[in-house]
């Protein structure tokens, strides 16, 4: 299992949970608070990853901007709340997931904002991966639905409004591979 934007972690233990000490999970995290916790979180569980890194659709370095003791909400836009910014190295899902081999059960995508460029670099990826689940926008939702669908994968639910927010600013959209 792969989790991209893993934050402290929450996903990335549930992940490590189920695939067992004979699984692998890939967690993605460049926020340095968020890291620091999430690796403390994982620090015992042989089968998790954690990398230090962003992910987008060409490796470089860029700048993350999150609000002062922020763990979450980190983006690569410039908002008036976040006002510490790190620079962060950036990879593709791609590259980074070249060595892990098979089939991937499940890729979490949470990257506040970034989802199209992080879904170009993981057209490979996507290809070997059997369920994925996006935390989007709801107005970039179809920009990333197309990306998704031409690699096979479909959606097959939609949940609106979490964190109590309008659905423009946020779905969880559940896709799977098609059956062939």
């Amino acid at each position: 299992m792969i989790d991209a934007g893993a934050n402290i972690g929450v996903f990335t233990l549930w992940a490590a949970a189920n695939v067992g000490e004979q699984g692998t999970v890939v967690a993605f995290e460049p926020n340095p608070l968020a890291f620091r916790v999430l690796t403390d979180n994982v620090r015992t569980l042989p089968q998790v990853t954690a990398n230090q890194l962003a992910c987008s659709d060409q490796p470089t370095t860029m700048t993350l901007h999150f609000p002062p003791g922020r763990l979450s909400v980190g983006s690569f836009d410039e908002r008036p709340d976040r006002t510490q910014s790190a620079q962060v190295s950036v990879v593709t899902l791609d590259a980074a997931l070249d060595s892990v081999h098979g089939e991937i059960a499940l890729l979490k995508i949470d990257v506040e904002g970034h989802e199209v460029p992080v879904l170009n670099g993981a057209a490979r990826t996507m290809q070997r991966t059997r369920r994925l689940a996006l935390e989007v926008s709801g107005d970039d939702l179809p920009a990333c639905e197309a990306i998704i669908n031409a690699a096979g994968l479909s959606r097959v639910s939609l949940t609106s409004g979490m964190w109590n927010l309008p659905e423009r600013r946020g779905v969880v959209a559940h896709f799977v591979r098609d059956a062939a």
